[in-house]
Parts: structure tokens; sequence; C-alpha cells
């Protein structure tokens, strides 16, 4: 399975697109998508669509990082990819802080 691909169908704005990419996400892609999300510089460096063809706003790492973040509840699972993302600039850790803290900021 293209992984490029993949990413981009998760976050297409054809609701088609969406769920092809629902379907076909199961435990061993999703681990592959979690290993990527370890790599954000590469992540986006291996993405060779230009920039203004991207289907998500911000770059593919943020596209990423919102498709897994979506799927996955076990913050632990995230946590390398979270602390690799540090070093990047403009980016939201929203995604990452919904899944470390889903009750949100009035949690238990």
């Amino acid at each position: 399975m293209d992984l490029q691909a993949l990413v981009a169908a998760m976050n297409d704005p054809r609701p088609e697109e969406r769920a092809w990419a629902a379907l076909v996400i199961d435990e061993a892609v999703l681990a592959r998508l979690i290993r990527a999300a370890e790599h954000p510089r590469a992540f986006d460096h291996a993405c060779r669509t230009p920039p203004g063809r991207w289907p998500h706003p911000g770059t593919p790492h943020d596209a990423l990082i919102t498709a897994v973040c979506a799927r996955v509840s076990d913050f632990r699972r995230l946590l390398e990819a979270a602390l690799a993302a540090v070093e990047l600039r403009d980016f939201s850790f929203a995604p990452y802080l919904r899944v470390a803290f889903p009750a949100g900021a009035h949690g238990p």
C-alpha cells in the first residue's frame, strides 16, 4: 500500500476517499503510520506533493498526525512521535493533546 496515497485519502475532502482510507486502516498500517510520525521531517520530505496541491492545511506531517491521533487512544503509543515533533516550527500539538488528555482541561 502506498503510504502517501493513504495519508492523502484520509484527509481528502471527498467522503468516498475518506471512507476508502478508513477501510484500509488495520493495526499493521496504523503501526507503520505511527513509525512514520516518529520522523516528521523525513515524512514531509518523502511526500513529494507540491505544497499548493496537498489536500490538508499545513504539511504532510500535520495530515499524518491528525489521521493517526484520530485512530489511537493510548498516548504511550504516540510518545516518541510527539517528542520528535518538538523540533518542528509552526506545529500544533492539539492532536497529541486530545489523545493525551481525552477529558480535556476539566478532566478528573
